[in-house]
């Protein structure tokens, strides 16, 4: 488990900036880009705060934490984390293997 751990948190964890992420968000995110890639969770955060054209730049840096921080605050703050979520099943449903392991990857 410590060799799971320290490749989670170097290769995905920390490029995402988790550790800036609110709660909740955080472990979506990382979770996320460790099944798809860390550009693609990272997009797919900025397009669930309202960034659009070339603000989905794939960097989750301090503009977009600003963002995120911005829309939790936000009247839409509180259906947040349920936007990610349905973005995230509809990326997974889109996928190639989803008939084979799609329940397991929305669990």
């Amino acid at each position: 488990m410590p060799t799971f751990r320290a490749i989670a948190r170097t290769f995905y964890w920390r490029p995402l900036n988790c550790d800036l992420l609110p709660a909740g968000i955080d472990a979506m995110v990382a979770d996320f880009g460790f099944n798809v890639g860390i550009r693609v969770a990272a997009r797919q955060l900025q397009a669930a705060v309202g960034m659009k054209g070339v603000a989905l730049d794939g960097d989750i840096g301090p503009a977009m934490i600003s963002a995120v921080l911005h829309a939790l605050s936000g009247p839409a703050g509180p259906r947040l984390i349920g936007t990610l979520t349905d973005m995230q099943a509809a990326y997974y449903r889109n996928c190639r293997l989803f008939n084979v392991d799609g329940e397991g990857w929305l669990a």
